[in-house]
């Protein structure tokens, strides 16, 4: 029988797409929400753009692309059901505006610093930063 060889490992990831993926560079983000899944993925490549998943916990998992073994994006499991409600303004407004219709398919986003907060509030969309993945990973 022949032996699995692990092919990623938490210290052989890269993060520089991450890294600077909000910086003072503007490019597109990619998200999408699978209902039946209850998924939310957020690429900072094209959709189409192979993946390997990389579970950093029960519901979170790193997009990895296989060959680079940079991190280009991260999916978050029992989106609805965990992550949701977390964030309560976020969780109205998925609600109002139902958002899992909308991000049924890919929707593209344009990262433009110079629109951002300078200081992300507590429930933004950008309460993923390259610390918490730091942090995800030397616990992994």
């Amino acid at each position: 029988m022949a032996t699995l060889e692990t092919l990623m490992t938490p210290s052989n990831l890269k993060s520089n797409i991450l890294d600077s993926a909000f910086g003072q560079k503007p490019h597109q983000v990619y998200a999408v929400y699978d209902d039946l899944m209850d998924e939310f993925i957020i690429k900072l490549t094209q959709p189409e753009t192979l993946v390997a998943e990389f579970p950093v916990s029960d519901t979170m998992s790193l997009l990895v692309e296989p060959t680079t073994l940079e991190v280009v994006g991260f999916q978050l499991g029992e989106f609805i059901d965990r992550y949701l409600p977390e964030f309560h303004r976020l969780n109205e407004v998925w609600d109002e505006r139902h958002l899992a219709k909308h991000f049924a398919r890919y929707q593209a986003g344009q990262y433009n610093p110079k629109n951002a907060p300078t200081q992300p509030i507590k429930e933004s969309f950008y309460f993923f930063n390259s610390e918490k993945f730091d942090r995800v990973l030397a616990t992994a």
